[in-house]
């Protein structure tokens, strides 16, 4: 039983590591579909700083020339921790100076 507490308890940090990724992707994708809309990043995206963790949040950019933005975690979690070698380490940020098209259906 010990032993099956402990092999849950090291999963949480796993699933929380995905979570955070997977919100990540969620918020790049809505800004990325707003922009597309618009033909420039949005100065700002309703909603977009909040996160599954309460004492965090994301930050929105777009810089002063209008011609990247950037999306970052306010900081990591205390029990967030580098994965061991060989696992994809994702990062809490994404930038992009590629503002996407809507593409048009023919």
């Amino acid at each position: 039983m010990k032993g099956e507490e402990s092999l849950l308890t090291n999963q949480w940090p796993k699933l929380f590591r995905r979570l955070i990724n997977w919100e990540l992707t969620l918020k790049i994708i809505q800004v990325k579909e707003i922009a597309a809309k618009q033909g420039k990043w949005p100065e700002k995206v309703p909603g977009l700083e909040t996160s599954i963790c309460e004492d965090r949040q994301w930050i929105y950019k777009v810089s002063p020339d209008g011609k990247t933005m950037s999306i970052s975690y306010s900081k990591p979690p205390s029990w967030w921790q580098k994965p061991k070698t060989g696992t994809v380490d994702y990062p809490l940020s994404y930038s992009s100076q590629q503002i996407p098209r809507l593409k048009h259906k023919e």
